[in-house]
C-alpha cells in the first residue's frame, strides 16, 4: 500500500474513534441516571399516599370530613328493622362525618339537587375494603332521628353505616374502612343543570379498625 493510501486510513479510523467517543459518553451518562434513579427508588411500584389512620382520627377530604370511631359485627339490628341474610353478616360501623360544601347533602340519597355518591354506587366515597358488600348499605343517625341522613353544611354528623357482606369475610378482627378524596361537577343532568354530584377521585385515607364480635 501506498504511503498516500496508509496515511488515508489512519486518517479514517481516527474519524471513526472519535465519532464513536460521543456515543460511548452518552451510553456512559444513561446508565448513570438509571442506577440514581433505582436508588431513589424512581422504578419501584407506585405506592398509595392514602392516610393510615385508626379509629377516632380524622380524615379530611376538600368536600367532607370522616372519622371512624367503632366497629362491631351482627346479625339483626331490631330497631331499624335489618337483618343479614343466611350465609351473610352485617357490619355495623360508627361514624362521624362533616360536609364542608356550602349545601346540604344525603348519605345515600340525594338532597336538592346534591348527590354525594358516599353509599351504593358504583364507586362509592366510603367502602369496606376488598369486601363485596351482598346487598345495599343502610346509614341511620345515632341520636334516633327519623329519616334519611342529611349533612347539613360544616355540622358534624355521628351516625352507622351498616354494610351485609359474607360472613366469612371478615376473619382477621379487624376491617378497613376506605375514604376516597371527591370531585365536585355540576349541570351533569339534561332536566336539571345545576345539579351537584360528587364523583370518587383518588384514595384519600384507610382506617383499620378492631370489629367486636368477629368469628
Amino acid at each position: 500500500m501506498s504511503r498516500v493510501g496508509q496515511m488515508a486510513g489512519s486518517a479514517r479510523r481516527a474519524a471513526t474513534s472519535r465519532a464513536a467517543i460521543p456515543l460511548w459518553i452518552g451510553g456512559g451518562l444513561l446508565g448513570a441516571l438509571v442506577v440514581a434513579v433505582i436508588a431513589l427508588g424512581g422504578l419501584n411500584p407506585a405506592t398509595s399516599s392514602a392516610a393510615q389512620l385508626v379509629a377516632g382520627e380524622e380524615a379530611t377530604t376538600p368536600l367532607y370530613t370522616a372519622s371512624v370511631l367503632d366497629a362491631h359485627l351482627t346479625d339483626e339490628i331490631e330497631d331499624e328493622h335489618v337483618a343479614a341474610e343466611d350465609g351473610d353478616v352485617l357490619v355495623v360501623v360508627t361514624m362521624r362525618l362533616e360536609n364542608l360544601a356550602d349545601y346540604p347533602v344525603g348519605v345515600g340519597r340525594s338532597a336538592d339537587r346534591a348527590e354525594s355518591r358516599l353509599l351504593n354506587v358504583a364507586e362509592p366515597l366510603l367502602e369496606l375494603s376488598g369486601i363485596t358488600q351482598t346487598a345495599s348499605a343502610r346509614a341511620w343517625r345515632t341520636d334516633d332521628s327519623i329519616g334519611g341522613v342529611i349533612l347539613q353544611p360544616r355540622v358534624p354528623v355521628e351516625m352507622r353505616l351498616v354494610w351485609p357482606v359474607p360472613a366469612d369475610a371478615v376473619t382477621s378482627g379487624t376491617v378497613t374502612v376506605d375514604v376516597y378524596d371527591a370531585d365536585e361537577t355540576r349541570g351533569q343532568v339534561i332536566l336539571s343543570s345545576d345539579n351537584i354530584t360528587w364523583r370518587r377521585a383518588g384514595l384519600a385515607a384507610q382506617f383499620e379498625i378492631d370489629v367486636e364480635g368477629a368469628r
